[in-house]
């Protein structure tokens, strides 16, 4: 079906009025459709699923509003965002166990939270490294930036030091996959 949680699409407007001042999410949403732009101006329902077009139509128009130069790091930052936010409320829990390789062995179960298309699996686990594989032709580039950014503030926020996320293998550069080398200390 290929649909996002609106958790997802929250954290575009929470980014947004965080970084941008409230007043640009509704300059934002004005360039968005108007079921996109309800989203934004509204804001999502977290705990429902919307169309992987709306989640598209804002992840494509955000990096183009705000990306400049650098959208991966625009996608990377509001992910660490997004990753702060969820980890410190609604999957606050995952933190209480304290260790790294925990919090990033969860992926496929945070990805089957917020995506409903796609495998997200950890394909190897040592102690401080841990290779998360997507498997899925569905999303844009965009996301894999998303899993970067969010893996790594996941990933200190459970105490893991000098974390990396190096993506070895991209669906949207020929691989077969989207692989994700997970280091830290």
């Amino acid at each position: 079906m290929n649909r996002v949680k609106g958790i997802t699409l929250f954290s575009f407007p929470d980014y947004i009025a965080t970084r941008f001042g409230k007043g640009e999410a509704a300059a934002f949403a004005s360039v968005l459709s108007p079921e996109a732009a309800r989203v934004i101006r509204q804001g999502p329902i977290e705990s429902a699923w919307y169309s992987r077009d709306i989640y598209f139509e804002i992840l494509i128009s955000f990096g183009k509003r705000y990306g400049g130069e650098n959208p991966s790091k625009l996608m990377r930052d509001m992910s660490a965002h997004a990753a702060e936010r969820d980890l410190n409320s609604i999957y606050r829990f995952f933190l209480k166990f304290g260790y790294p390789g925990y919090v990033l062995g969860q992926a496929a179960l945070l990805w089957k939270n917020y995506f409903d298309g796609g495998v997200l699996e950890v394909v190897q686990k040592e102690r401080s490294r841990m290779l998360v594989r997507l498997t899925d032709d569905v999303y844009l580039p965009y996301t894999c930036d998303v899993i970067i950014g969010y893996g790594e503030r996941a990933t200190t926020l459970s105490g893991g030091k000098d974390v990396k996320i190096a993506h070895t293998i991209c669906k949207h550069r020929g691989g077969p996959t989207c692989d994700f080398d997970a280091s830290w200390s």
